[in-house]
């Protein structure tokens, strides 16, 4: 596992997810066959650049008021509860609480 265990890093991931719509390492391209890669690696970076990308996305195609490939959705699905619930235990906050928070900050365009 490389996800954080200080607070002071899970506050650092959290400024960073507030942030993403300038951060040029998590608004980089994707391919799908990387999505799982980066889910079985764990690492909280990458889930965050995942689920960031798989923002996009969505957000790109509610723009043409088309919905998400049945793929992109699962993988959003996936890292997001991957993502969501390790820091929700790692800050001691409801995975309620931290998914609302961060899909404000990752879901932004």
């Amino acid at each position: 596992h490389s996800f954080p265990t200080r607070r002071s890093s899970d506050l650092t991931f959290l400024e960073r997810a507030r942030n993403c719509k300038s951060d040029e390492l998590l608004n980089q391209k994707i391919t799908p066959n990387q999505y799982d890669e980066m889910v079985k690696s764990q690492d909280t970076e990458k889930l965050m650049h995942l689920v960031r990308f798989l923002y996009d996305i969505k957000n790109e195609r509610a723009k043409e008021l088309r919905k998400m490939k049945s793929a992109d959705s699962r993988m959003l699905v996936t890292a997001r509860k991957l993502l969501y619930g390790e820091l929700a235990v790692a800050l001691g906050k409801d995975y309620s609480e931290m998914s609302d928070l961060l899909d404000q900050y990752l879901g932004q365009n």
